[in-house]
């Protein structure tokens, strides 16, 4: 299912800017759209006084009028017509982990993520899928217990690169309970299912994952959520 973020039940969103923070097309122009120029107002005012971003780097304004509390603006690699390298993955990494820093930094409990970088800047939709899913799993671990993130919601506009986040958290829910053998009945547990909440009204497919130290499986590894048809923040 499709889903938009401008419309996400989350206290925090995830642009994918670009370094001058201009906010003109994809998700960006969106974001603006829905929340009023005041966005981008505070977004030049920022790269005016601290000058562009690097590709890598994060920052947060204030939401205008939408629904969430903070937008967390950061840049991904534009790999365009370029040819893939491992650079452009550690940049989509260094992305992810630094949005994530931000939303442990502004106290919030949810953050929804996009497909940073997999729209116009010409990321492969499954390989950047697979970067942004596995940088998440280890915010979690790294983070659990010390943070007041619980739920990390991945969705984005379209069907396919939906797809590629499912895909991509399976292979990781599948590798980790390689890593972690005494996890593996726990894993188990975690399937991809078709459930929603009447109450919710953004129609996408979303990846939660828990950031909670509510017990020892949270501690070695995070732990998956996946549902269909709505997103889901319990």
């Amino acid at each position: 299912m499709q889903g938009d973020l401008t419309c996400c039940k989350a206290d925090a969103i995830v642009n994918a800017a670009n370094t001058r923070l201009m906010h003109g097309g994809g998700l960006a122009g969106a974001i603006v759209r829905s929340g009023g120029s005041s966005i981008q107002q505070e977004s030049s005012k920022w790269v005016k006084d601290h000058g562009p971003l690097t590709v890598g780097d994060a920052v947060t304004t204030a939401a205008g009028k939408l629904t969430c509390q903070h937008v967390i603006h950061t840049v991904g690699p534009n790999v365009g017509s370029e040819t893939l390298t491992s650079e452009h993955a550690t940049q989509l990494r260094h992305a992810v982990w630094s949005a994530l820093l931000e939303a442990d930094r502004l106290e919030v409990k949810s953050v929804a993520v996009p497909g940073i970088s997999t729209g116009i800047f010409g990321y492969p939709r499954d390989l950047g899928a697979k970067e942004i899913v596995t940088e998440a799993a280890e915010f979690c671990k790294e983070k659990a217990g010390s943070t007041a993130l619980k739920r990390i919601a991945l969705m984005n506009i379209d069907d396919p690169t939906v797809k590629s986040f499912v895909e991509a958290a399976t292979d990781e829910m599948e590798e980790s309970g390689k890593r972690h053998k005494d996890l593996s009945e726990a894993l188990a547990g975690l399937k991809v299912r078709d459930t929603c909440m009447e109450s919710d009204t953004v129609p996408c497919t979303i990846i939660g994952v828990s950031t909670a130290n509510n017990n020892s499986v949270s501690t070695k590894v995070m732990s998956l959520k996946l549902a269909h048809d709505k997103i889901i923040f319990s």
